[in-house]
């Protein structure tokens, strides 16, 4: 009897010994699984870092650039001559070397496509503010309704033309009567009474949502 009662403390001994290692194991296991997730979010706030670095760059470096759309395609143009051709009607500039360069955007080979924008780089800054603040001059007369329809936008990143595209979509939802952009940013005012808004992510604008949803 004694024999077995010593077996059985033995066994028992034995079971919790192992207990303590596997409760050691558990404990080791869950200290490094925990030092991975922190491992890993700060990795993805540095990623977070370098894509919002990066966005930034990209926008900035298409400051100096505007997009004409609405012109027609030529068989053999000269997409300088055509852009000078627009801006020479809403501003006094008339000096084609303002221009750094410029190219067609194509995207489609459908012919039924609308014409691919222009994309123009110009030599300084204040020359293309002054286009782009005078764009408004470019609304087509109602006399001539046949005549393209010829509009000047921001060249954005891809990000923020997303953002403005959804923008778009929502902006009469929100009750928002203003959507723009400006230095590349995408910008919305619900009057001439309300402060402008900045929108920096699709997030921002599913915030807005949920805000007008409970008013």
């Amino acid at each position: 009897m004694q024999k077995e009662l010593k077996k059985v403390q033995e066994s028992q001994e034995f079971i919790a010994a192992k207990f303590d290692d596997i409760e050691k194991q558990l404990e080791k296991n869950t200290t490094t699984i925990k030092k991975n997730e922190e491992i890993i979010d700060q990795q993805k706030t540095e990623i977070q870092h370098l894509m919002e670095r990066t966005e930034e760059m990209d926008r900035q470096a298409r400051l100096d650039l505007l997009e004409f759309h609405g012109i027609p395609v030529c068989s053999t143009e000269d997409t300088d001559c055509l852009v000078m051709d627009v801006i020479s009607k809403i501003t006094s500039l008339d000096d084609r070397n303002c221009i750094s360069f410029s190219h067609r955007k194509f995207k489609s080979n459908d012919p039924k496509a609308k014409p691919p924008p222009i994309v123009a780089k110009f030599t300084s800054r204040k020359i293309r503010n002054e286009i782009y603040g005078s764009r408004s001059k470019l609304r087509p007369a109602e006399n001539i309704p046949h005549e393209p329809k010829i509009f000047i936008v921001e060249n954005i990143t891809e990000k923020n033309r997303n953002i403005l595209f959804a923008a778009r979509d929502r902006k009469k939802d929100l009750g928002y009567a203003y959507l723009w952009t400006n230095n590349g940013k995408v910008l919305m005012r619900m009057n001439e009474n309300t402060p402008t808004l900045q929108i920096n992510s699709i997030e921002d604008l599913n915030k807005m949502c949920h805000k007008n949803f409970k008013h």
